[in-house]
């Protein structure tokens, strides 16, 4: 207990780990905010007290009542939107149109006409009332249609079972049938109720705050394994009474009373803010109540599934947790721990969201950690597995393998802690490099700062082999050629046309589009004569206008394209643009691909997190910053030969991810339309003095200083932090999260700001970007030269 007393308070001593935290929870609640407070759910927001109040009122009477009452609600609305088109219209056919339709009304359904007129007259500012009695209405039609879709399950099984392709009664197809039947029988009687849901459903379906969780479970996870390691205290407690085993138990123990504390805190944190947003949830209504889970046969309240899903939280949150630790005592090198345990777990996730459900293999993504985490959906849908031919609850067997897989995690982690030496020792593989370096790469006598850092991070520190994997992508991702964006049937008839219109507008390519244009129409002239020929057998007509239609659902459809880009290209010219012919599917691409943007800048992002910590971190680590504080220039100097190192380090990765693919693109269509100006590319864009590659060079110059503003904010982070794994994890959360959040967000893109001309946008995102390289560096360098009298009287203060 005493050790476990003593983890714990070395984590609670730890400021930076409940700023981490604080931060976590900050950035998943703004995330959360902003993904429910959109748009479409603006009405919901504004008006959930409201919302309340009419499921309160409707709640009380019978089911038949209030649907009766609600569709005369709805009709009136219905009538006051023919008041309103009617009173805006100046079509006379249309005005008959609705004043016949509205004498009907008023002589079928008197009450809601009047409701209508009474409305209209008022000014109808409260047309949110018929979003939310079509809501409650949809909500009556499930909880009427619930008992029978429950009823009809049995038969439903019972017809299929008859299906030749059910033939087999070993099969799982068969047996599953019946299984679920039976499964759901249960269900029959049970009570739904009216309910407003909507903080519950959103609690249960936000999924990025798993991240979070992980990522402070890797924060432990380097508190508890890599700190004595790094301090050289492991060997310490290899002679006590009873070894490591003790302090391992006890580091276990705290890892997994934080792992759930932290994540019922977040599952709460999330609960209130949507509860804050749309309103608070009966909690006490059976879970069927809620449309979402219709399928969950559990027969639990809302309170007890919010319970089950934390449960599930917790559950694969130490699954997680036994895994990172096992991954920390194995390896010794912190990039190989990140990337070890970010190589896992990102394959698990991808496994889990890529997978189809009816996959052959599904297996692989429901015996999945994401699966577990995703609480809603792991409680809340009914599944069964195919187990050798047999139907198992989906439930039961993920609870078996992750049980297993923590319990091996937990075993062999003990096992290995306690009899492997933790100090970071030399291998084969490991002694044979040293000796290359030594005879190839020692620094002999003197040296100047810059040439030190640079054998520091690239031999020391083994950044040299990221550096060569560099450039080898670079060079093999040269090679080849772009793929044609595909998307649609026309688009090889497109292409077609493009290869031989693209570039300036001739008188030749005109008769072209002229003959090309007769030629359509020969066709739709040719379909009326046939349509009308009497000498034709139906089968014949069928079978000639079949083959017409095919035309021109392709060669018809691309050709149509041309005939629109045709006719903006003469707009464009009489304005004084220079417009010329261009293919719309590989420039759109090639200037505003949302996929490719956020994919290399996320993954940019990524070798930063792994190679700018070990720039700084390494005097911390061993002590060696002390011994060049009394030197001519203080730390200034080799302050500044790390950034140009950091710098170079940001040149090479920067160009091995962007420039390969802007080569093999001029290898594959060469470079004579890369002036063309973007407004002959797309349709809808504001006029632009932006060519192709003028919206190529801004957003490279764009994100190469964000990326600048990211490599100095990871050397912030790393100086304060002292630790290249904790830099790491940190550094993940402050970039790379947030990038991932703002997939989503179409708007919110260099590529979209360039294509519709935001300039603002644009120079405000590079105005940001050096003011937060320039503030960061300078805290960095205030952080990293401060004198040892400054800190005695910090301390003292």
């Amino acid at each position: 207990m005493k050790l476990f007393i003593y983890e714990l308070k070395k984590i609670l001593n730890k400021k930076i780990f409940f700023v981490f935290l604080l931060l976590c929870l900050a950035i998943n609640g703004f995330l959360l905010y902003s993904s429910q407070n959109t748009e479409e759910n603006s009405i919901r927001i504004t008006y959930s007290n409201e919302y309340a109040k009419m499921l309160n009122s409707y709640s009380s009477m019978s089911l038949n009542d209030a649907e009766k009452q609600i569709d005369n609600e709805l009709l009136a609305y219905e009538i006051f939107s023919r008041l309103e088109n009617l009173a805006q219209t100046d079509n006379e056919e249309l005005i008959e149109n609705y004043t016949y339709e509205l004498d009907e009304y008023r002589k079928s359904n008197p009450d809601a006409y009047q409701k209508a007129v009474e409305m209209s007259e008022k000014g109808g500012d409260n047309f949110w009332k018929n979003s939310f009695l079509y809501d409650i209405s949809q909500q009556i039609e499930y909880i009427n249609s619930y008992p029978d879709f429950i009823d009809k399950m049995y038969d439903r099984a019972k017809a299929q079972s008859s299906s030749s392709i059910f033939d087999d009664k070993n099969s799982f197809s068969y047996k599953n049938l019946y299984k679920t039947s039976n499964d759901y029988s249960g269900l029959k009687n049970t009570e739904l109720s009216l309910v407003n849901s909507d903080a519950f459903v959103a609690t249960t379906e936000y999924s990025l705050t798993d991240i979070f969780i992980i990522a402070i479970v890797f924060l432990l996870c380097v508190y508890l394994f890599q700190y004595e390691r790094e301090k050289g205290l492991y060997s310490l407690v290899r002679c006590t009474k009873f070894g490591r085993f003790k302090t391992i138990i006890s580091k276990f123990m705290l890892l997994f009373v934080l792992s759930a504390v932290v994540s019922i805190l977040f599952i709460f944190c999330n609960f209130i803010i949507n509860t804050f947003l749309y309103g608070s949830t009966d909690l006490s209504v059976n879970i069927q109540s809620i449309s979402e889970f219709r399928n969950c046969t559990l027969t639990v309240t809302a309170g007890q599934f919010l319970i089950l899903f934390a449960f599930a939280k917790i559950m694969g949150t130490f699954v997680i947790s036994s895994f990172l630790a096992l991954v920390f005592i194995i390896f010794s090198s912190s990039a190989t721990m990140y990337l070890t345990g970010l190589v896992i777990i990102g394959a698990e996730y991808l496994l889990y969201t890529l997978i189809g459900q009816n996959s052959f293999l599904n297996l692989l993504k429901y015996i999945n950690i994401f699966y577990i985490l995703d609480g809603g959906e792991f409680f809340g849908s009914y599944l069964n597995l195919n187990i050798f031919s047999n139907a198992v609850t989906s439930i039961p067997i993920a609870f078996a393998v992750f049980g297993t897989v923590f319990l091996l995690c937990t075993v062999f982690s003990c096992i290995l802690f306690c009899k492997r030496n933790q100090q970071k020792t030399a291998g084969i593989f490991s002694r044979l490099l040293e000796k290359f370096k030594s005879r190839f790469f020692t620094l002999n006598g003197s040296t100047g700062v810059f040439k030190g850092e640079v054998f520091k991070f690239t031999i020391q520190n083994k950044m040299a082999v990221m550096i060569v994997l560099f450039v080898l992508f670079a060079i093999i991702s040269s090679f080849g050629t772009v793929r044609y964006p595909y998307s649609e049937n026309s688009d090889a008839d497109y292409k077609a046309y493009m290869e031989y219109l693209e570039g300036d507008i001739t008188s030749e390519k005109e008769n072209y589009i002229l003959k090309q244009q007769n030629y359509f129409n020969n066709l739709q002239q040719r379909m009326g004569e046939i349509a009308e020929n009497s000498e034709l057998s139906e089968n014949a007509k069928q079978a000639m206008s079949k083959s017409i239609e095919n035309i021109l659902n392709s060669k018809g459809i691309a050709f149509e394209r041309v005939i629109e880009q045709y006719n903006r290209l003469l707009e464009l010219d009489k304005k004084g643009i220079d417009a010329k012919f261009i293919d719309e599917n590989i420039y759109k691409s090639f200037v505003s691909s949302k996929t490719r943007e956020w994919n290399d800048f996320a993954l940019l992002c990524l070798v930063l997190v792994i190679g700018v910590p070990y720039v700084f971190s390494p005097e911390y680590k061993n002590g060696m910053i002390n011994l060049i504080r009394t030197t001519e220039n203080g730390k200034t100097k080799l302050f500044f030969g790390k950034i140009v190192v950091e710098c170079i380090y940001l040149l090479i990765a920067f160009t091995a991810l962007y420039v390969p693919y802007f080569v093999r693109f001029i290898n594959t269509y060469g470079a004579n339309s890369l002036n063309t100006p973007l407004v002959c590319i797309f349709e809808n864009v504001q006029e632009t003095s932006f060519s192709v590659i003028n919206a190529v060079v801004v957003n490279l110059i764009c994100y190469f200083l964000l990326a600048t503003a990211v490599t100095f904010v990871i050397t912030a982070v790393s100086i304060f932090t002292r630790s290249s794994m904790f830099t790491m994890v940190v550094s993940t959360v402050l970039v790379i999260l947030p990038l991932l959040a703002l997939y989503s967000i179409e708007n919110v893109r260099i590529g979209y700001w360039v294509v519709n001309s935001h300039i603002i946008a644009i120079v405000m995102t590079c105005l940001l970007s050096i003011l937060i390289a320039i503030v960061t560096l300078e805290i960095s360098k205030l952080k990293f030269t401060e004198t040892r009298i400054w800190r005695r009287i910090n301390a003292k203060a």
